[in-house]
């Protein structure tokens, strides 16, 4: 019989995977910002555009790696072969990022996209002597950003359920990579706090 925890572990891990993260928070940043006046033709278009960028391309070039046997999990369990589909997505990020300094978007909104950029080389560096968390960095990205948006609000109490609701899936994410033994407790720990610091550090300058 499967493990029931295995298997929540597995969907929790999908659901969070760090290829979504801009999109969420992209969604959050249209209902919960400035930006929330936007018409909703634009608003799908700008999620559109973000996730063909930085979740479904992505994902399309882990697929065929794992096709053609570069990688041995979409999952890039072994830190050596996150190499290049980490490059790649360095690219699509800087490209998202363009998109949005383009689209004249807020300046935190594009830092958003550039303290991910940031994270994955941090990650990059890091990932050649210890493997880092990516979904624990991803969720470290969404906390920031969301937190800074509650800073920003002229009414910070509207966006407590939501604030509860990203730290509540950034715990479940960590934990349910530790249940699948992908990572340590310290590679959750330091995945986590570089992708915090790396959207909180870029946001506020």
């Amino acid at each position: 019989m499967n493990n029931p925890f295995i298997k929540a572990s597995q969907i929790i891990s999908a659901v969070f995977n760090p290829l979504m993260v801009p999109v969420y928070g992209l969604a959050i940043a249209l209902h919960y910002s400035e930006l929330q006046v936007i018409p909703l033709r634009y608003k799908i278009t700008s999620l559109a555009v973000v996730f063909v960028l930085t979740g479904l391309l992505p994902f399309m070039l882990i697929t065929g790696m794992k096709a053609v046997g570069m990688v041995s999990s979409v999952d890039l369990t072994d830190r050596r072969e996150r190499t290049i589909p980490f490059s790649i997505t360095l690219v699509l990020y800087a490209i998202t990022a363009g998109y949005f300094f383009f689209a004249r978007a807020p300046w935190w909104l594009t830092a958003f996209m550039l303290g991910g950029l940031l994270a994955l080389v941090i990650a990059m560096i890091v990932n050649r002597r210890w493997k880092i968390s990516a979904h624990a960095t991803g969720a470290g990205a969404l906390t920031a950003m969301t937190l800074l948006l509650a800073l920003h609000s002229p009414a910070p109490a509207t966006m407590l359920p939501v604030i509860t609701a990203v730290l509540l899936a950034s715990g479940l994410t960590g934990t349910a990579r530790l249940i699948l033994q992908r990572h340590t407790a310290g590679q959750v720990y330091a995945g986590f706090a570089v992708g915090l610091l790396a959207v909180g550090l870029l946001t506020i300058i």
